[in-house]
């Protein structure tokens, strides 16, 4: 009742996030044994990969979050690298997405990537990472980012604490709009712009390299 929405979307929302039920409370997955193993697998494939030839310049990493103000809800899409956000974007209310969507967003995304970051769409290539929602798993978008030209590296089961949206720039962005009232979708887009716009470039340089702890 709080959030305006009915049961069914946020039982759906908190599957999607990886809760399960237990004990009448909301936890973590509890991750299986090919679970443990594949997170052991990537994780060592990552580091390996990064010692052989480095990427977090390059690491590009997205995902979606819901933002609620006057019992209205709306989507916010985020893509940003160590050098600050590339592209974000409010869907309208209460719209959700899918694989379509989401491969039109990717085509946005990359011309946000031209005009910002030319060097990597020209020469040094993108390293994109994304979770394992549907939408991002989907086959066509699979052939959008391989027609878009980006290396995709993979991520580990139910591990949050591996998309540094998560850990990170959500969990700040999170602790700035407690508290706050706004009133319209265009306030919500002015606030969260004006709210990037005040971190300074460390701050997102630093969320990327918490990925590698010799680094961070």
């Amino acid at each position: 009742m709080k959030l305006g929405s009915n049961h069914t979307t946020v039982y759906r929302h908190l599957q999607q996030l990886g809760k399960v039920p237990k004990l009448g409370k909301r936890v973590p997955h509890e991750l299986s044994e090919v679970n443990r193993k594949s997170r052991v697998e990537i994780c060592y494939f990552l580091h390996i990969r990064d010692l052989t030839s480095p990427f977090l310049d390059r690491f590009v990493t997205g995902d979606e979050k819901w933002i609620f103000y006057k019992n209205v809800k709306v989507l916010l899409s985020i893509w940003w690298d160590c050098k600050g956000i590339i592209h974000f974007e409010l869907l309208p209310t209460n719209a959700t997405i899918n694989a379509q969507v989401y491969c039109q967003q990717l085509e946005r995304l990359n011309a946000a990537l031209k005009k910002k970051r030319p060097v990597l769409v020209n020469g040094r290539g993108v390293v994109f990472h994304q979770d394992n929602a549907r939408p991002h798993t989907a086959k066509i978008t699979s052939q959008k980012i391989e027609e878009l030209g980006w290396e995709k590296i993979p991520h580990p089961p139910y591990s949050p604490d591996l998309a540094p949206l998560d850990y990170h720039l959500f969990h700040s962005l999170q602790n700035h709009l407690d508290g706050l009232t706004h009133t319209s979708h265009e306030e919500v887009e002015t606030d969260i712009s004006e709210f990037f716009s005040s971190k300074p470039k460390e701050f997102f340089s630093r969320g990327i390299k918490k990925l590698d702890g010799e680094k961070s």
